[in-house]
């Protein structure tokens, strides 16, 4: 009862950010660089020695496992699926059935049915697909912060090492350095190709021409269109079943199909971006670890000094008010508990279809629904982005002052820099357009405006034309916080990429310098 009791809780309980506590194992020193030295290493036994005697001091072994969380199979699974959606295959994929929706298109004129299975598709789409981007965004988050920690475990013993051998020497050399050559890893075509497309799907040219076009939907319903009702029409353009009319339901579905291709789009090369970044920025911390891992083993054999790592605490980001709501809400969008009240509408929905005969409006509802909760979904994503991209920031800024006191102790003269926050005109809109779709007062305007949708719908007891009204606006708004989503990443991996960037250059200037204090003592 116990084990099954703890398995529902892994796998449907919203997991809550917490504090852990990390420490970094001891990087061994080479046995054979210890060998001419060994009588000043008094910390190493002669087992310890024999141990790691097939080691070069360039060879080491880092525990990567994340033993932090007790992962559910729920949580596997979700972690696979996040991997695989932000995979080639699936960008290939929605390219093609996007090209092939077109094609059927303009082979059979665009009928209404055509454009209902888009909404309706991308509508189920994007609702999953926000699950699946708030999970991607909390354990990528948690990733880095586990980084953070080991590198800051470590950053307490390389001070008290180096500060230990820099006393050791009889004199100080300040050495003028130039900026070492740090390659970081080449992007393949694709990634090349997705990572300018990005940059222009984000862009603020993109952005004003996605609000011109719905100004211009807008104009466009006072044109006559013709209605999609059934014959004997009481007039071309006038009685109570007119043949075309205004701001029709046709003309509303018109601007849901369009935004139902610019949410397909945009949701997908978001979660690719994501990935291919996150990917990227891994790998680059791992060799920046590996590095980091030398360093000590270095510092070890130089001083002989094998006292532990120290353990640190790495916090949460901290959240208080509405945010702490916000947070919460966010944790159970990427959790067990989302996909399973996900899979139980999906059930009631198709449980429903021969009620209502499989009409229009049983076709719209899974689109109104998700549609609705994708909107909050989706100022929920921004903000929570914003606030974890925020944190994760400072605590990379604050390895960026380790690295540099690090090479203040040495005596290496040289300045890490920061990413540039110097902003045009337009770029300084774009943030504050940003900033003001990010902030918690957002996702409370999008709360308020649902349940506004919700009183407008059942005074239309839910007609085709209530459930248009309540997709419609929030669709545009919610292709709007998709785009500037992806706005918002395009700066955060800049800034992430050239903050790793530093940090490989302080390493490997360090680690340069001992390897000439270790070539010296051989």
């Amino acid at each position: 009862m116990g084990s099954t009791r703890d398995w529902i809780k892994r796998s449907f309980v919203p997991r809550q950010a917490t504090a852990f506590s990390i420490q970094s194992t001891v990087v061994q020193p080479s046995s054979t660089l210890l060998s001419p030295i060994s009588r000043e290493v008094s910390g190493i036994s002669e087992k310890e020695k024999d141990e790691f005697s097939e080691y070069e001091i360039d060879q080491f072994q880092i525990k990567e496992e994340d033993d932090l969380l007790n992962h559910s199979y729920i949580d596997v699974m979700l972690k696979i699926f996040v991997r695989w959606a932000g995979s080639i295959t699936v960008f290939c994929i929605a390219s093609l059935i996007l090209i092939l929706w077109i094609v059927i298109g303009i082979v059979y004129k665009a009928p209404e049915t055509w454009q209902i299975i888009m909404q309706d598709g991308q509508s189920i789409q994007c609702y999953i697909w926000d699950t699946l981007l708030m999970r991607q965004q909390l354990d990528d988050s948690d990733r880095f912060l586990a980084f953070y920690g080991r590198l800051k475990s470590r950053f307490s013993m390389h001070k008290q090492l180096l500060t230990e051998f820099h006393r050791s020497q009889k004199k100080v050399h300040i050495r003028s350095t130039e900026t070492p050559t740090v390659d970081l890893a080449e992007e393949n075509w694709f990634d090349r190709q997705a990572t300018l497309f990005s940059k222009i799907l984000g862009s603020a040219p993109a952005i004003i021409l996605y609000w011109i076009g719905v100004f211009v939907w807008v104009g466009c319903g006072a044109l006559k269109l013709k209605t999609d009702s059934d014959p004997p029409y009481t007039g071309r353009y006038s009685g109570s079943n007119p043949e075309y009319v205004s701001w029709s339901d046709v003309w509303q579905m018109y601007i849901n199909t369009a935004v139902a291709v610019v949410l397909l789009i945009s949701s997908v090369v978001l979660q690719n971006v994501r990935a291919r970044n996150n990917k990227f920025v891994r790998n680059e911390l791992n060799k920046v670890s590996l590095l980091d891992s030398k360093i000590e083993g270095t510092s070890r054999y130089l001083t002989g000094n094998m006292e532990p790592n120290k353990e640190v605490e790495v916090l949460p980001c901290k959240r208080k008010g509405f945010e702490k709501v916000i947070s919460f809400y966010a944790a159970i969008i990427g959790s067990g508990i989302g996909l399973a009240i996900s899979v139980l509408v999906f059930i009631v929905w198709l449980a429903i279809g021969h009620l209502m005969q499989w009409d229009s409006n049983w076709w719209l509802i899974i689109g109104t629904y998700t549609g609705l909760v994708g909107y909050i979904d989706g100022f929920t994503l921004r903000e929570t982005f914003r606030a974890i991209t925020a944190y994760d920031e400072a605590k990379f800024d604050e390895l960026l002052d380790d690295s540099q006191e690090l090479l203040t102790i040495l005596g290496i003269d040289y300045q890490l820099q920061r990413p540039s926050t110097k902003f045009n005109i337009q770029q300084r809109i774009s943030v504050y357009v940003s900033n003001a779709c990010s902030s918690k007062y957002s996702v409370m305007a999008s709360v308020f405006t649902v349940v506004a949708l919700l009183v407008i719908a059942s005074g239309l007891k839910w007609s085709v034309t209530g459930q248009l009204i309540c997709n419609s606006p929030t669709m545009i708004i919610e292709g709007f916080c998709l785009l500037i989503l992806i706005q918002a990443h395009v700066w955060a991996d800049y800034q992430r990429r050239f903050t790793v960037r530093q940090l490989a250059i302080s390493r490997t200037l360090i680690a340069r310098f001992l390897d000439l204090e270790v070539s010296a003592r051989r």
